[in-house]
Order: structure tokens, then C-alpha cells, then sequence
């Protein structure tokens, strides 16, 4: 059985020291989360495209500047491979052959 394995290149907006990224939150309202914390619980807010990414950390990131965004700035935009792959147990296998 073959299964779903995707992945795409997105953009992710990250603090200087990689320790919290930008997530969504409730309707417009964007956050940062704990890298660290669990997975399951953050909602990364992934862009298509560097531009996007730019656009949207300085519409929506309070007292920020093209500036934060450059070398040595607080924020870095970093490209990621965006991963999604079906998780197939044993016993669903069985069901689907």
C-alpha cells in the first residue's frame, strides 16, 4: 500500500535566538510560541513565499521595521521543508488491502 508523503518549501518567521516562532492565533491575532513546547500545540503560520513572510511579520508584529528582519536583526525569516506524511499502523493496512 502506498502511502501520503508531501512536502513543499514554506517560509517561517523565528526570534533571533530560535527559541519562539511565529504561530497563528485566534483569527488575525498572531503569536509567538516556545519552540520547545509541544508540537501538537502550536499552530505555525507558514508562508509560500519570503515576501509573504516579510509582508505579514511587519503588518502584524508590534514596533517592528524592515530593520528587525536584516542581519543581526530580532527576527529571521527562514526557508523550511514542510512535511506532511500519512502515518499508516499495521492493523490499518489490513483494512485497506
Amino acid at each position: 500500500m502506498e502511502k501520503l508523503n508531501l512536502s513543499r518549501r514554506r517560509y517561517v518567521i523565528v526570534t533571533s535566538d530560535y527559541k519562539q516562532i511565529f504561530c497563528n492565533g485566534i483569527t488575525t491575532r498572531f503569536t509567538f510560541g516556545e519552540i520547545d513546547a509541544d508540537r501538537d500545540v502550536l499552530n505555525i503560520k507558514t508562508f509560500k513565499y519570503y515576501e509573504d513572510a516579510l509582508k505579514i511579520g511587519l503588518a502584524c508584529i508590534l514596533n517592528v521595521t524592515e530593520a528587525d528582519f536584516e542581519e543581526g536583526g530580532k527576527y529571521k525569516i527562514l526557508p523550511v521543508m514542510e512535511t506532511i506524511t500519512q502515518i499508516v499502523k499495521e492493523e490499518d493496512n489490513e483494512d485497506n488491502e
